[in-house]
């Protein structure tokens, strides 16, 4: 499996309700205008957590912070890194994302935006971990966190141009410009590929064509 893989993939798309989608490409829109970025304009993440008063902090930094959370952190962060990316907690009257800062940069990057986005829905905190200490979660709240997130990240205008701009290209071709479209915004394939799936980036450049 790719390190690409972004975090809470299996529940995007499927669990927001009707016209959250559209709602969502807005927020994104508005956000990234405030932050003076174009369609094509890679999104900074630490110019997006600013904007919002969110503090960032490592996984790795939390057993600095606390010597009793040091064995749970080792866990999370060397001996199962794939069983957590991050959250969204309050402390002391500030609300901070935790990363799991063992994650490739572009994971983090994903994980940045879906923690972000909790905040700018105002999505109430759930209890980081249950009873029996598992993670424990809502699948319509992640689900939109994670949309909300990727339109941070990559706008629908972003993948429709450059599925306009590419509209010949083969099977082959449709996939290095995708390749080719995550590093330019510092994104997984995976995640480019959502999100031009997402908004039939190629039907549409297609349809377009043949209207010419």
């Amino acid at each position: 499996m790719e390190e690409e893989l972004i975090a809470r993939s299996a529940l995007r798309g499927k669990e927001y309700l009707h016209g959250f989608k559209a709602k969502a490409s807005r927020q994104a829109e508005a956000i990234r205008s405030t932050l003076g970025l174009r369609t094509n304009d890679r999104l900074d993440t630490t110019a997006l957590f600013e904007l919002l008063d969110l503090r960032r902090w490592g996984l790795s930094e939390v057993a600095e912070v606390d010597e009793s959370l040091w064995v749970a952190t080792a866990q999370l962060y060397v001996v199962d890194q794939s069983s957590f990316s991050g959250a969204l907690v309050n402390r002391g009257g500030r609300r901070v994302v935790l990363i799991n800062d063992s994650h490739g940069v572009e994971r983090q990057r994903a994980t940045e935006t879906h923690e972000a986005a909790h905040a700018i829905l105002q999505h109430s905190n759930t209890p980081f971990l249950s009873g029996t200490k598992v993670r424990i979660s809502d699948a319509r709240v992640e689900a939109e966190a994670g949309l909300l997130g990727r339109c941070l990240l990559i706008s629908e205008a972003f993948t429709v141009a450059t599925a306009r701009r590419n509209f010949a290209a083969s099977a082959n071709e449709r996939r290095e410009v995708i390749r080719e479209a995550a590093s330019h915004m510092n994104v997984s394939t995976e995640l480019m590929q959502w999100a031009f799936n997402d908004a039939g980036a190629w039907k549409r450049a297609e349809r377009s064509h043949s209207r010419r």
